[in-house]
């Protein structure tokens, strides 16, 4: 735990719209909250190196799964794994987010396990989702 709290989230968001080198964020157990994960990833949309990114146990939601729908839509982005965990993400956060996967070719891997609030109404979404994820990994989808 670094202590990154929200405001930290904004300067890291800064910083990445013109990093050109990080290819690996880990800022799993800090406390970045749903704020601070939305300001990070908006920076993240104009990034086009980041590859990994882990923010697991954050306490991040609805504003977070909004920023980073953004980064998925965005055909070079070149993020292909990402951490959620151990979050405050909801059902709707979780059908949100397959909806803006459909058509992203990157995302290899996705861990959205121990949400509490993601209920039983998105398993189809969470399916679907790792359909999606394991075909990117294949390669099998032009």
């Amino acid at each position: 735990d670094n202590q990154i709290h929200a405001e930290g989230g904004r300067y890291l968001g800064r910083g990445l719209r013109t990093n050109d080198t990080l290819i690996d964020l880990n800022l799993r157990l800090n406390r970045l909250t749903d704020d601070g994960g939305r300001m990070l990833l908006e920076g993240l949309r104009q990034n086009n190196t980041l590859m990994r990114l882990n923010l697991s146990s954050n306490s991040l939601g609805s504003e977070t799964t909004g920023a980073l729908m953004s980064v998925f839509q965005e055909p070079e982005s070149p993020l292909c794994t990402v951490d959620l965990s151990c979050n405050n993400l909801n059902s709707n956060d979780v059908i949100s987010l397959h909806s803006s996967i459909e058509n992203n070719r990157a995302l290899t891997s996705i861990d959205l396990r121990m949400n509490p609030e993601v209920g039983t109404d998105a398993d189809e979404a969470l399916d679907m989702i790792q359909e999606i994820v394991h075909a990117n990994e294949l390669d099998v989808r032009n």
